[in-house]
């Protein structure tokens, strides 16, 4: 068995041309004799870009850790076909553990795949021998989805595998919704990029854990409310807090994630005294980059900052829409980043409840958690 180490113990620099193919037969069976041959490969999803490889192949899942420089410990998500939206079918293929998943967690499952496969959904259920430990970080359990864009379901049907995929980019990186971003993040690294134009989600699955009692927790907001699993599931959540960990049980529970090169400071009500001696503390900032939502729009002013010392460089201006606002989050964060500014300061809208705002708040929240002191 392939031991879990850390990306710096294994990890080789490889320059290879990244080929990039837009969606289509041809790129599905260029991108499928990739997977068989033990190769990673960057695919368009629902969500954002993800960097696929046979999940059951261990050496190939090794190669989008050292890819991504990602923790050994940092488990991935499974993704299936078209054909697997049950346990009884996940359990067929020993993707699924028979001796340690239960009636009442089968129910629950069955249900949530039933309604939101395929879909931006993670489901982490226990681990079944086909899926070597280094596809999980070493863990009992895994996380499945069911991606709904078609070239991704595509490929795992045509690959006859299970296909392991994180997000295309860095690890702790901002994430990728757009081939360009995965060739500026993996170029060099990765011999293929599918390009399937921009990931309309925008943010990734949703991450639930099925308990064995059928109860729900909550390991990462996503691009499915909360609200409608909690309807569906006819299930309650344990817990709606994410927990704060250096041992994830799912992707996305890192502190630290989804960060810019530049520093990331969050502004909310209240902060601007706060937000004001973070920025201050900087050396040589001068031009701020400025995200904020809704109507009234961030200023120097409403931060307390100092016109004479400060100005804002770059704004982005987002309606107070939580779909609109996801699918650009992660674009918007790296127009800032490659942008002249020296610090980027975001709104962070917490007050608002529902929807994709959970999502919103996590990935702003994990993005600047080395500034924020809040993670």
């Amino acid at each position: 068995m392939t031991e879990l180490v850390e990306p710096s113990e294994r990890a080789v620099t490889r320059t290879v041309k990244t080929q990039r193919l837009k969606c289509s037969d041809r790129a599905t069976h260029v991108a499928k004799e990739l997977i068989v041959s033990g190769e990673v490969v960057a695919v368009p999803t629902e969500t954002v870009y993800g960097l696929a490889a046979d999940a059951t192949n261990e050496a190939a899942v090794a190669k989008i850790y050292a890819a991504k420089g990602r923790p050994s410990f940092n488990p991935l998500i499974v993704h299936v076909g078209r054909h697997s939206n049950s346990c009884a079918k996940l359990l067929s293929q020993r993707l699924l553990d028979a001796r340690t998943l239960s009636d009442a967690a089968t129910c629950v499952s069955d249900r949530l795949m039933k309604a939101f496969w395929p879909g931006p959904l993670t489901l982490v259920l226990p681990r079944g021998e086909a899926l070597p430990a280094v596809v999980a970080g070493g863990l009992a359990t895994i996380g499945f989805r069911m991606p709904r864009h078609a070239a991704f379901l595509d490929l795992i049907e045509a690959s006859q595998k299970p296909l392991a995929a994180p997000s295309a980019n860095r690890s702790n990186r901002i994430s990728p919704t757009t081939a360009d971003h995965v060739i500026e993040e993996l170029g060099g690294l990765i011999p293929l990029v599918l390009d399937g134009g921009s990931a309309p989600v925008g943010v990734e699955s949703t991450i639930v854990a099925v308990n064995h009692d059928g109860t729900l927790t909550l390991l990462r907001p996503g691009g499915l409310p909360v609200e409608q699993i909690t309807t569906v599931a006819r299930a309650h959540f344990t817990e709606l807090q994410i927990p704060l960990t250096d041992k994830p049980a799912a992707p996305g529970m890192l502190k630290l994630h989804y960060a810019p090169s530049k520093p990331l400071i969050l502004a909310g009500a209240g902060l601007t005294s706060e937000l004001a001696y973070k920025i201050g503390r900087l050396s040589g900032i001068s031009r701020i980059g400025i995200m904020s939502f809704g109507a009234l729009p961030i200023t120097l002013d409403g931060l307390g900052l100092d016109k004479d010392l400060f100005s804002a460089g770059k704004i982005i201006q987002f309606p107070a829409d939580d779909q609109l606002v996801a699918s650009g989050l992660f674009n918007a964060l790296r127009e800032l980043d490659h942008s002249d500014v020296h610090v980027i300061v975001a709104e962070l809208p917490s007050q608002r409840a529902g929807g994709l705002w959970p999502a919103i708040c996590d990935r702003l929240s994990r993005g600047g958690s080395a500034h924020t002191g809040e993670f």
